[in-house]
């Protein structure tokens, strides 16, 4: 609808969840807003936001230089966004895309309306309706001068950490970083939720826990090393009736998971840059697994796989071990940032990254606290299992894991995520490993040649002369 109103500080496109509760929140912060959506009914009756159905009434009746934040699908729904928006925008007016955009499709466009000198940044965005609505955390790229003119609004949004620090933070000049720290964030955050429901496996499968017991020891970890939202999240599930059978809710949803695809493109981003992260991996992999539902019930008929219950493992155990694997999925997170930031030249700050993850985000966690110092005592640190503090954490809580995953192999229990960040560590912590079988074998069959440890320079063998 049209009405004859003040201009509006800012402009929201996409009125789902996230955008009504986003509005909400800036409205709340004392700043005028108003929307536009392609089906806005269901925002129609908000009384702090004015809805435009005409893209045309929507801008002119917009603060200049004007500032749009769009909370839209990524992919073509954006493509086609901008190009009805662009004949309405004026030099300086700025495009924020708070959507889960691919950082690429964002550098794209960027330089694509850069040349219309339109302003356009990619904004990651974490914390769900909850966020949206009571505080997020707001991880944007973009030139300090661009950065500016959104800076207000995001502080205003954002979440505080415990120490009153904002949660919204411009990581880098380049519009699409925001994006890739988005990606990364939610990759760990695929990684963590696949550990916690190993954690459950364990409790059920070896342990025997019913779900009230399993809430209540995860419960336990909420002021240790081990707690975060997700643990917490987990505790409640875990307690949560179902109200049309009167059974544990968690007991009545199908195995079967799905994902929306930034973490895999994490996964894939890992790869393309030549930095291992299994564990990252497994979070994804694990719930395509899943999806095989038909498969594993057949599988299961021919295997008849037969599970043990024991009392090998302690609560405290699978705790620790948890934490192990945990700070391993971390360490593989924050050196895909480090390596990007290097290719790139997007000179992140790695503590400015995990201090943004403190509070608002899905990935918040007590942990973070540890990554920031770490990354506050050495800038420069490749990879987390160097810290002075982390490693001294991982070699009291590796033995764990390992009994952890060693017991599950026996029983048959699968724990993708938990053996590859196993794995991952001592591959990690190993001087010397046996790629020189795997580079014999490519000078063998395909003449890549290799190098040795005698002497500088690259070597071919003919190997069967």
């Amino acid at each position: 609808m049209t009405q004859n109103i003040e201009l509006a500080d800012i402009g929201l496109i996409g009125l789902g969840v996230m955008g009504i509760n986003l509005a909400k929140n800036f409205a709340e912060k004392g700043f005028s807003v108003i929307g536009h959506d392609s089906s806005p009914s269901h925002a129609m009756n908000e009384p702090a936001i004015y809805v435009h159905s005409q893209l045309e009434d929507f801008v002119r009746n917009l603060v200049k230089p004007r500032k749009i934040l769009f909370l839209l699908p990524a992919g073509q729904t954006v493509e086609e966004v901008i190009q009805s928006l662009v004949p309405y925008l004026e030099p300086e007016d700025l495009i924020v895309d708070a959507g889960n955009s691919h950082f690429e499709d964002t550098k794209r466009r960027s330089q694509e309306l850069a040349t219309k000198k339109i302003n356009y940044l990619g904004l990651g965005v974490s914390g769900g309706e909850d966020g949206a609505r009571n505080g997020a955390s707001f991880m944007a790229g973009g030139k300090p001068d661009i950065f500016e003119n959104i800076k207000p609004f995001l502080e205003a949004a954002a979440a505080r950490d415990p120490d009153n620090n904002i949660c919204a933070k411009r990581l880098g000049d380049a519009a699409e970083v925001g994006h890739f720290v988005k990606m990364v964030h939610n990759s760990i955050e695929y990684a963590e939720m696949q550990l916690l429901s190993e954690v459950y496996s364990q409790f059920v499968e070896i342990k025997g826990y019913n779900n009230e017991d399993i809430s209540t020891a995860i419960t336990s970890w909420r002021n240790e090393l081990e707690g975060s939202f997700l643990s917490d999240v987990t505790s409640k599930i875990l307690k949560t009736i179902d109200n049309l059978t009167d059974a544990p809710l968690i007991d009545m949803i199908e195995d079967i998971a799905e994902q929306k695809g930034t973490g895999k493109w994490g996964t894939v981003s890992g790869i393309d840059l030549g930095v291992p992260a299994p564990t990252l991996y497994e979070g994804v992999s694990s719930r395509f697994i899943s999806q095989y539902k038909p498969d594993r019930i057949t599988a299961s008929k021919i295997y008849r796989p037969v599970l043990h219950k024991n009392d090998v493992l302690s609560t405290d155990t699978i705790k620790r071990a948890f934490l192990a694997a945990k700070i391993c999925a971390f360490a593989q997170g924050f050196q895909v940032l480090k390596i990007a930031s290097l290719k790139y030249s997007w000179d992140l700050k790695l503590n400015d990254v995990a201090q943004v993850w403190k509070a608002g985000c899905i990935l918040r966690s007590n942990i973070l606290n540890k990554i920031v110092e770490a990354f506050d005592r050495k800038a420069s640190l490749t990879n987390l299992l160097l810290d002075t503090y982390l490693s001294e954490e991982l070699k009291h809580s590796i033995p764990e894991l390992r009994l952890v995953v060693s017991e599950a192999a026996l029983c048959g229990l699968p724990l993708a995520a938990h053996s590859a960040s196993l794995s991952y560590f001592d591959s990690f912590i190993k001087s010397k490993l046996p790629m020189n079988i795997i580079q014999a074998q490519r000078d063998f069959f395909g003449s890549h040649g290799y190098r040795r440890i005698d002497r500088p320079g690259t070597f071919h063998t003919s190997w069967e002369d």
